[in-house]
């Protein structure tokens, strides 16, 4: 009888799904206003500089928190450090060749600036095809709305929107082999496991394997 109930009376259209009234809507922003996720877009020099939400950060903040530690302390000082470290060691005698302090400081802060820029170009490709392909697939499902944490929506989600790749040894072993793989893929072929119990460390993703069965790789 409930059932023929409700489908002849159905919930009205401001009801949630278990027909309890869901809150209003907000009220749209004032025109100008760009505080919040509605914000209005801004123009010009104001709009670069403090960006498009407080939600997130602005450009300037990037650049100035993310973005310019990272290259003053990776291409700035990094070389300029073995600059330092190379012209001490000339005016000591101590480099083979009798080189010059600044012949020497020059030779060390561009070696260590090709050295640095060539591994970073390499790790960003190799976090790239590890990240990547277990992240951005065509075949893995897309859902457009939040379920709430550690609900079976979101377990279910964590398997059928995630893929592993090859894990352990391939066989579901462990062992030194197994760690090599991991080690390689950077614990990310479990990609499931990972998302499942984030707080799990990396080397327990071998264990907690078993479990989501059978997984979709």
């Amino acid at each position: 009888m409930r059932g023929r109930r409700l489908a002849r009376h159905p919930p009205p259209a401001s009801c949630g799904p278990l027909g309890r009234a869901s809150p209003p809507p907000p009220p749209p922003p004032p025109p100008g206003a760009w505080e919040g996720p509605h914000a209005a877009p801004v123009r010009g020099i104001r709009h670069f500089l403090l960006g498009p939400s407080s939600l997130f950060f602005s450009n300037v903040e990037f650049f100035v928190r993310v973005l310019g530690p990272f290259f003053t302390t990776r291409f700035l000082l990094l070389p300029a450090a073995a600059a330092a470290a190379a012209a001490a060691l000339a005016a000591g005698g101590v480099l083979p060749g009798g080189a010059e302090p600044l012949a020497a400081a020059h030779a060390a802060a561009a070696a260590s600036l090709v050295n640095l820029v060539l591994a970073e170009l390499l790790t960003n490709a190799h976090a790239f095809l590890v990240v990547a392909t277990n992240h951005c697939g065509d075949d893995l499902y897309r859902f457009e709305q939040h379920a709430a944490p550690r609900s079976p929506s979101f377990y279910m989600r964590q398997v059928t929107s995630s893929v592993n790749f090859a894990t352990g040894d391939g066989r579901g072993g462990h062992g030194h082999a197994a760690d090599c793989v991991d080690f390689l893929h950077g614990w990310l072929n479990y990609q499931i496991e990972h998302h499942l119990w984030p707080d799990l460390s990396m080397l327990s993703y071998q264990k907690a394997r078993p479990y989501p069965s059978p997984a979709p790789r």
